[in-house]
């Protein structure tokens, strides 16, 4: 595979800066999640950019993108490692 794209490489720094940030509290606790779990999670964080007024500051919306793909990637990752 060649170099990450600079904006692949941003947003998953992004990504894990926010897993990071709650490490504390919640760790890898997703591994433990079930698939309609997570799923649901995902809808919510996804229903909060839809749902979105446009007055927030946009730091505030990418912050829920953010949110959306960890919610994306734990699903993925949970699938992944039940192929294996």
């Amino acid at each position: 595979m060649d170099k990450l794209r600079n904006d692949v490489a941003e947003f998953t720094t992004a990504m894990e800066q926010k897993l990071q940030f709650h490490d504390d509290v919640r760790g890898d606790i997703y591994r433990c999640m079930t698939d309609k779990e997570l799923l649901e999670r995902l809808k919510e964080e996804l229903g909060e950019v839809e749902n979105n007024d446009y007055f927030r500051p946009l730091g505030t919306i990418m912050d829920e993108l953010i949110d959306v793909a960890n919610f994306a990637m734990m699903l993925y990752s949970n699938m992944g490692r039940r192929i294996k």
